[in-house]
Order: C-alpha cells, then sequence, then structure tokens
C-alpha cells in the first residue's frame, strides 16, 4: 500500500527525469568531455535492458547468455562483443576509463571520436596492435532508442524496479525535512540545492 507521501510516478516519467534529462546536460558539455560518465549509465542501462528481455523471454541471464544475446543484438560477433564490453565497459564502471591490456602477444586499446560508428569496430594498426573504436554518443542513443521501442522493459525486472519519490526519507518519519546538498552557484557560496528524496524497498510479502 502506497504512503500518501508517495508520488505517483509511472516509469516512463522516471525514465526521463532520472536518465534522459542528465544525459542530455552530459551531452551539452563542449568537447565531447561528459562522454565517459555518460557511457558508465550506457552501460548500465544496456545491461538491464539485455537481462529484462532473457528474463522476460524466460531465459537464463548467465554471462554466456547475455553475451550470445548482446552480440546478436547489435548485430557484431560474439567475440567483438566480448572485447568492447571486457575493455569499455569493465573499465570504464571499475575505474571510468576503458581498458587497455594485453592477450596473448596482441595489444588492446581504445579509441572515441565522432569518426566513428555507433557500434563497436575492431582497427588493427599494427600486427601486434588492435583498437576498439566507437563514437560514444551514437553508442549510447542506440541504447536509448532499445527503451523507446520497447518500454515495457524498463521496470519489468523486480529487483530493479525504480523507486517512488517521496517528501520526506524513512529515516525522520513524522518530521518535515528534506535531504540538501551544498553546491555552490555562481555570485552565492551558500546556496543549496534541494534533492527529493528517492527509495528504493522490496515490497512486503502478502
Amino acid at each position: 500500500m502506497k504512503s500518501p507521501q508517495e508520488e505517483e510516478h509511472n516509469p516512463a516519467e522516471l525514465f526521463s527525469r532520472w536518465i534522459i534529462q542528465p544525459l542530455e546536460k552530459l551531452r551539452s558539455i563542449p568537447n565531447g568531455d561528459g562522454a565517459f560518465i555518460a557511457l558508465g549509465a550506457a552501460f548500465s542501462l544496456y545491461e538491464r535492458y539485455v537481462k529484462s528481455s532473457l528474463a522476460q523471454l524466460g531465459q537464463a541471464e548467465g554471462p554466456d547468455e547475455f553475451r550470445r544475446f548482446a552480440a546478436t543484438d547489435l548485430g557484431i560477433k560474439e567475440e567483438l562483443f566480448n572485447r568492447f564490453w571486457g575493455s569499455y565497459r569493465d573499465g570504464i564502471q571499475h575505474s571510468l576509463q576503458p581498458k587497455r591490456y594485453t592477450s596473448g602477444k596482441i595489444r588492446y586499446g581504445w579509441e572515441v571520436g565522432d569518426a566513428h560508428g555507433a557500434l563497436p569496430t575492431l582497427f588493427a594498426p599494427s600486427a601486434d596492435l588492435r583498437i576498439v573504436c566507437i563514437n560514444p554518443w551514437k553508442f549510447i542513443d542506440l541504447v536509448l532508442v532499445r527503451y523507446q521501442s520497447r518500454p515495457d522493459l524498463i521496470d519489468f525486472k523486480d529487483s530493479w524496479k525504480f523507486g517512488v519519490i517521496k517528501s520526506s526519507s524513512i529515516l525522520m518519519e513524522g518530521q518535515a525535512e528534506i535531504t540538501m546538498s551544498a553546491q555552490p552557484h555562481a555570485g552565492d557560496s551558500q546556496a543549496l540545492t534541494v534533492c527529493d528524496v528517492k527509495t528504493g524497498i522490496s515490497p512486503e510479502a502478502p
């Protein structure tokens, strides 16, 4: 049963507020400098999309199933997907930069830029070097389009359902306080940016 303090928002609205709008702010940063942060969000969203798709199909969501589905979905070979995911997703989600590494006698690196496409490609400038290339914002848009065409997957998995917006924190039950974060504005070093309370708790057992 919903608390009267909880505001009603459908998943598509929350997707816009919590994902689309922040990504657009990152997109507006000059020189594409918001791309690495935005890619972190895109990889989380794509993983959510793939696993939600597998769950809806009643299929296992293990690593092998994930890789096969994702490679097919993107229309690339599974080997290329593994190189891309291992370098970009693992690198950015763990260390905020794509990972460069050596496998066997081959060095693997990365390159992002406007000249590349939405899908990863593998460039071989020398016999011992492979570069995984991508246009980060085109890939981000590709991920977002997946949810535009399948909005039913936004909130499909119960464990990942979007939270709710509340007028007060569960830690401040009965109080009228809200959370705030200090963020100076131009010309006002004492200004505070209000952050509404967002929460996610599993429903009570029936």
